[in-house]
């Protein structure tokens, strides 16, 4: 669907969530959330609708997928306490420790976040697709805290599978930059070649579009490569 149509389509949801607000969010809400936050994120409108979606997620808690909405577009905004509120109220499985766990570190709530994931670490199935990053970011929050042992307990098990290894990678790189003990310029030329070891890795991809500075002409290219 081409950006125009977009529009088109924005114009006709707002008019429908309207009809489903004023209805009180009872008739067709999960569908009509999932729309409006999809197109929301596809138009950067995020930001716009967002206090909107957490309004009627609080009003509507029990409905799953208001709050899933609600949850993705808090994430995308930067808006992790928002996040967390809507992550609270769906059902507990890893999706959502992991999550959390996610929202906390990216709070600066290490403590937590390592807590969170000390407690769980035994039961999370290891091939969840937000395991191996969560458990990086983990890994950074539990050196941030001073917490050593676990940094090296959850590196082995990053360790431990091939398919984790890009996020053992990762947790390298993490730990290097909040020591700050290589220079970021070295700790990303670290995980540059990780990355190239590792088959080129999408997670490790991600990392580096994330924090390659477009500013330096050097990483700027690297970055699009």
């Amino acid at each position: 669907m081409d950006i125009e149509t977009l529009k088109v389509a924005w114009t006709e949801i707002l008019e429908a969530v309207e009809v489903v607000a004023d209805g009180g969010w009872t008739t067709n809400a999960e569908l009509i959330a999932e729309i409006w936050a999809a197109t929301a994120s596809m138009l950067g409108k995020q930001k716009e609708i967002l206090p909107m979606i957490a309004a009627a997620a609080k009003l509507r808690p029990t409905i799953q997928g208001l709050q899933s909405a609600t949850e993705a577009l808090a994430a995308q905004c930067g808006d992790f306490a928002t996040a967390s509120e809507a992550n609270a109220r769906l059902p507990v499985d890893d999706t959502k420790i992991l999550r959390e766990a996610s929202f906390l570190h990216e709070s600066g709530k290490h403590r937590k976040c390592v807590a969170l994931i000390k407690a769980n670490i035994a039961t999370l199935d290891r091939k969840h697709q937000l395991f191996g990053i969560v458990l990086a970011l983990a890994g950074q929050s539990a050196h941030i805290i001073a917490q050593t042992d676990l940094v090296k307990e959850w590196g082995a098990i990053l360790d431990s599978k091939e398919y984790l290894h890009p996020h053992r990678a990762v947790l390298d790189y993490l730990v290097a930059t909040a020591d700050n003990k290589l220079g970021n310029e070295a700790a990303i030329a670290a995980l540059e070649l990780r990355y190239e070891a590792l088959g080129r890795d999408p997670s490790i991809a991600l990392v580096l579009f994330q924090d390659l500075d477009p500013a330096d002409s050097q990483q700027a290219k690297r970055s699009s490569q």
